[in-house]
This record gives structure tokens, C-alpha cells and sequence, in this order.
């Protein structure tokens, strides 16, 4: 099959499949038909009365949502900033889809202006994602589940080249970088009398050395488009941890790195400010339904269980409950709290070198 690549890098079929006047009764056959022998630009319209057909037939042929190219277009009865808005988020709904390769303007006619303004309102707000992890297989899994805004890189965040690599790779896809969430962290627990060099090592590489290089090869990418957008701003992000507020009892090796990660933020938000690049901390609680806590064998609760950090507590359940109730909220920090924090550091344009908390009132800041 022979694409055209679009102004944003989106590559797009040349061959398509168009429903303009396909009946309500045929439409959803026509598509099925059209997708069994082939044809992976799908092409409909508000207009065409026909969106719902549409989206059940992709949805229930099987092929995967990212292998199809889906185009709709808005009538001119939605033109208008907020009725444009509402229309994208109904063909969304009959579609039965997350996103829209193609969104068009039907005719050039009526407030089209305040249309457009809104689309680009909204392709705006839809990111390109990179997933970059040491275990490449499942970002790759992660980034498919995403669609075409996504793709996976692999990434040792402790080794210079490696990092450089995920930065260069993520350039030449999305033709460059606005946001830098550094998020890779590992733990190795135990009494500062029995820790091995070693795992404070692995700990500080990871952690603390980790954050250090995905912010030197972010930075570079960010001044240099500074130059020629001034105006825009840039973030870097660090997800730090509430142990960079406070320190944690048996836990020196991960505390210590997170502790100096605030104080790396704080330096880089000084130097990187003159380019409009902010760089904050995202501090979060105990997400003890993810693997870091969970992990039957390497997590925390194992861990802490063994090395003694809870007195009294003879079964991962114990661990777990002593965690939960030193929180005012009575539970764990959860993804969304962290991805509004994350959310707030980018959206805002003033706030720079700061750790922001996210631990349920565990941790405040006086």
C-alpha cells in the first residue's frame, strides 16, 4: 500500500474508502467488505449520517484501531468554536473510537474560523507519546494500545549513549520534544550496616544519575528549538517521591537519590529558565497496587517485610495496611493524582524548581 505523509508526520493511505450516500442499512456491510479486502482509509462525514455504521463495522473486523486511517469531517450547522467542539466529541462517541487520524472542515463556509480554531484546539491536546523503558517488548505493547501518537523506544536511563539515542529517536519521529518525564526508579532496601555498594550504586544510577541524563539531552533539545520559538515554553519533569521529602527508615539508598533529584530540579530550573524550560518534581505517595509495592518478589512490601521496617508485621498484608494508614486519605497515591500533578506543571507558566506533593496529606509542606 502506497502513503503520503502528512505535514505533521502522520502517514496517510492513497487509496480509501469513502461512504458518501451509503445508506444507514448498507453501510456497516459495505465497510466490513471494504476492510476484508484491503482498504484501510475509511472516509466519512457528519453529514453522511453514517458514523455509527462506520465505527461498528472497524470495531468489529478485528484489525487493530492504529492499522486504520479514520477521516470524518464537521458540517457546517457545527461551525463555531464550541459547537465544533461538542460535534468532534459525538462523531468521537458513534465512531466508537479515542481519536481521529483526519478531521475536516466540510465547506468553507459560515464561522469556519472558530471551527478551525477549535480543532487545532483539540489536535493540540492530543499528545505524541514516546514510551522508552528497558523492557522495550511492553512499551511496545503500551505504545500499540495508544495508537499512531505513540511508539516505543528501548532505554538504559543509566547509560549515557543509550539515553542519547531515545532523545534522537524521538526528534526524528515527532520532529521534537516539548516535555521530558523522567520517571525510571528503583529501590534496594535494607540496614545501612548490610548494604551491598553495589545495589546503593544500581539505586544512584537509575535514580539519581538517570535524571541527570535525560535532562542534559532534553535540555539540549529544548534550547535549540527556543531559538527559533521563543515564545514557547518546555518541561521537564522528574517523578520524584515523597522520600525526597523526608527521610525513609532503611530505605537511605532510594531516599538519598530522590533527595538529590530535588536538588538537581532546583539547579536545572535556575540554569534552564532563560530558555523557557521548567523543570519541576512531581513528589508522589505509595502506589502500592503497582509493581514497585506489589511485585511478588523484588517489591516493597516484600522487601520491607524481610529487612524487618515494620515491627510486628508477619505478612505482606500487614506491611501493606501499616502503609495505608499512615495516610489521611486511608489509601495509596493512585496514576491519575500523579497525572494531574504532571498535568499542573505543564499547564501552568509560572512555577519552576519546585516539588509538589501528591501523597494524601502524608507529607506537608511548611
Amino acid at each position: 500500500m502506497e502513503y503520503v505523509q502528512l505535514n505533521n508526520g502522520i502517514k496517510m493511505p492513497m487509496l480509501g474508502y469513502g461512504v458518501y450516500q451509503v445508506t444507514k442499512n448498507e453501510c456497516e456491510r459495505c465497510v466490513t467488505d471494504a476492510l476484508s479486502v484491503g482498504y484501510r482509509l475509511i472516509d466519512t462525514a457528519q453529514s453522511y449520517f453514517n458514523e455509527e455504521e462506520v465505527g461498528a463495522a472497524i470495531t468489529k473486523s478485528g484489525i487493530p484501531r492504529e492499522e486504520i486511517f479514520l477521516t470524518t469531517k464537521v458540517w457546517v450547522e457545527h461551525y463555531g468554536y464550541e459547537e465544533c467542539k461538542k460535534s468532534v466529541y459525538t462523531s468521537l462517541e458513534k465512531l466508537k473510537t479515542d481519536y481521529l487520524d483526519l478531521m475536516l472542515l466540510h465547506q468553507p463556509f459560515s464561522d469556519y474560523y472558530g471551527a478551525y480554531r477549535a480543532l487545532e484546539e483539540l489536535y493540540n491536546e492530543g499528545a505524541s507519546i514516546v514510551i522508552a523503558d528497558l523492557n522495550e517488548p511492553l512499551a511496545g505493547q503500551v505504545a500499540a494500545e495508544m495508537g499512531e501518537r505513540a511508539f516505543a523506544v528501548a532505554v538504559n536511563v543509566s547509560d549515557e549513549e543509550s539515553v542519547a539515542n531515545m532523545v534522537a529517536q524521538t526528534v526524528e519521529r515527532f520532529g521534537g520534544l516539548d516535555l521530558m518525564l523522567s520517571n525510571a526508579g528503583v529501590v534496594r532496601s535494607g540496614p545501612v550496616t548490610e548494604m551491598e555498594k553495589k545495589d546503593f550504586d544500581f539505586v544512584t544510577s537509575i535514580n539519581y544519575t538517570g535524571y541527570f541524563l535525560c535532562s542534559k539531552y532534553a535540555a539540549i533539545i529544548m534550547q535549540a528549538q527556543h531559538e527559533t520559538a521563543p515564545e514557547a515554553m518546555y518541561d521537564i519533569v522528574e517523578l520524584n517521591s515523597k522520600s525526597g521529602l523526608e527521610g525513609s527508615n532503611r530505605n537511605f539508598a532510594y531516599a538519598g537519590s530522590k533527595f538529590g533529584g530535588i536538588g538537581l530540579t532546583q539547579s536545572f530550573a535556575l540554569e534552564l529558565c532563560a530558555y523557557n524550560i521548567k523543570v519541576n518534581a512531581v513528589c508522589p505517595g505509595n502506589y502500592l497496587d503497582g509493581p514497585l509495592w506489589s511485585d511478588p518478589k523484588r517489591g516493597l512490601f516484600v522487601q520491607y517485610l524481610r529487612a524487618g521496617k515494620v515491627p510486628g508485621a508477619r505478612t505482606v498484608h500487614d506491611v501493606r495496611r501499616h502503609y495505608e494508614a499512615k495516610v489521611p486519605m486511608n489509601r495509596g497515591c493512585l496514576p491519575s493524582d500523579v497525572a494531574k500533578a504532571v498535568m499542573y506543571c505543564v499547564e501552568q507558566r509560572y512555577e519552576t524548581g519546585q516539588a509538589i506533593p501528591v501523597t494524601g496529606g502524608q507529607v506537608m509542606l511548611s
